[in-house]
């Protein structure tokens, strides 16, 4: 407590305030989760949403669900490949890519109605990836990451500095 002209003032530790900015966050966030039914029994591990309608969930044996309508109804799509699927993004309602398992990259230019696979001779297993436009970034738990500007069909290693990377976003 501070008087200053005659006026009392509370002083804050700027972390203790942080602390129960955080908490008064995660009591509110925490009420708006909600669980969905996937159909699956399938481990999932990956989730991308476009927007606040069109998402896709990826998971073990090559499982791709889509919805369109935010998370009332999941489908499934065909990926071809039996691996995990690990990550997946979409820039848009239609473009979108899949890594995980095996060095295998899935593409698609029609909302995953058709994944097609590209095979990677440069990594194997992916632990997430990230795109933007033909730009995007695959992460693996060595600590490597590669980087596309073709849309997937090369990848170039870069350096992390990092032992382990499990996930990669933008803001």
């Amino acid at each position: 407590m501070i008087d200053f002209l005659g006026k009392t003032f509370y002083s804050f530790n700027f972390l203790s305030y942080l602390t129960v900015l955080i908490i008064l966050f995660l009591n509110n966030s925490e009420a708006q989760w909600n669980q969905q039914n996937s159909g699956t029994n399938y481990d999932l591990n990956g989730v991308s949403f476009y927007d606040s309608l069109y998402g896709w969930v990826v998971g073990k044996n090559g499982i791709i669900l889509h919805t369109t309508d935010g998370e009332n109804n999941w489908f499934l799509q065909s990926s071809t490949i039996r691996g995990s699927i690990r990550g997946v993004s979409f820039c848009d309602t239609m473009n979108g890519w899949a890594a995980g398992d095996e060095g295998i990259v899935l593409v698609t230019s029609n909302g995953g109605e058709n994944w097609k696979g590209i095979v990677t001779n440069n990594f194997n297993s992916s632990k997430d990836l990230i795109m933007l436009g033909d730009t995007g970034y695959v992460v693996q738990l060595a600590g490597k990451i590669f980087q596309t500007t073709d849309g997937g069909y090369t990848w170039n290693q870069q350096s992390s500095g990092e032992n382990s990377i499990n996930d990669i976003d933008f803001v």
